[in-house]
């Protein structure tokens, strides 16, 4: 029912939006081994936009190198294909943001994928980059909202207000639109699931083994995360250090401060890598 809600909302839009050149291939990417260099490569060379982003960043002050990189697989060595294939996953994500006049926000999406794959990794999985793929992806369902609305809804509200306040109004919530979106768009099925079930994740699946609802949980709790390093917290939502004490990890307090540090050392390297400056 809910599922056919969403479809008939998308059908009543002219024009939905489309995944940006070589998201596709990055997303299965992100599903698959952190190691796989040569098909980062491949991705990278068949896009100018990428391949000037990856050689940008490598050459950056923050690297330091005694001389200039200027071939792309001696710069996707030097950085990593798992660093990279995020880099690249997040830039083209944000050009989506950009062509939506930001009605999905990216920055959020972008902070909860860090910590998401922090998370991941504190609590022993081995998947990381699909928790960063699932985290730039959860709200994606709100430039819907936004077709339809000219703009976001609720986004001040509590999670299960918010929700209904888009039901509404619109005829479907962003987790529904957000997995038929996901759909048309071909995605990994795990990464669908985990958009359509990360605000109904809270407590109810441990991080391990992989699959769509171990990643929502991980996308929920590393909302939780984020809203109590902004000030944000709402009483219908998990305590942060509840929420990853569920996934099976420990020291959430220092866990929280290692999710603050690493979303802000990448949203340097987004800066340096797409000129976007976070907000």
């Amino acid at each position: 029912m809910a599922q056919r809600r969403a479809n008939e909302v998308m059908d009543s839009i002219g024009q939905l939006p489309v995944l940006p050149p070589f998201a596709d291939e990055l997303m299965s990417l992100a599903i698959g081994s952190d190691g796989d260099l040569q098909r980062v490569l491949t991705v990278v060379e068949h896009d100018p936009v990428l391949a000037a982003m990856v050689l940008r960043m490598v050459n950056s002050a923050a690297f330091a190198l005694a001389q200039d990189v200027t071939d792309l697989r001696s710069a996707v060595v030097l950085l990593g294909a798992a660093h990279v294939r995020s880099l690249a996953l997040a830039a083209a994500m944000s050009a989506l943001a950009s062509s939506a006049d930001s009605a999905w926000e990216f920055a959020h999406s972008f902070d909860v994928a860090c910590t998401a794959r922090v998370l991941t990794v504190a609590a022993g999985a081995g998947w990381g980059e699909t928790a960063f793929a699932a985290g730039i992806l959860h709200d994606i369902g709100e430039l819907i909202v936004a077709a339809v609305e000219g703009h976001a809804i609720g986004k001040d509200l509590p999670p299960s207000a918010r929700l209904a306040e888009e039901l509404e109004r619109v005829g479907a919530d962003h987790t529904e639109l957000g997995t038929a979106l996901a759909e048309r768009w071909s995605l990994p099925e795990i990464l669908t699931i985990s958009i359509g079930e990360h605000h109904r994740a809270w407590q109810s699946y441990r991080a391990l083994p992989l699959d769509g609802s171990a990643i929502a949980a991980v996308v929920a709790a590393s909302e939780a995360v984020l809203d109590e390093l902004d000030g944000t917290t709402h009483s219908d939502t998990t305590p942060a250090a509840e929420a990853i004490l569920s996934l099976g990890a420990s020291d959430p307090d220092v866990i929280i401060l290692r999710c603050d540090a690493d979303r802000r050392a990448h949203a340097e390297a987004m800066a340096l890598t797409t000129g976007r400056t976070h907000p």
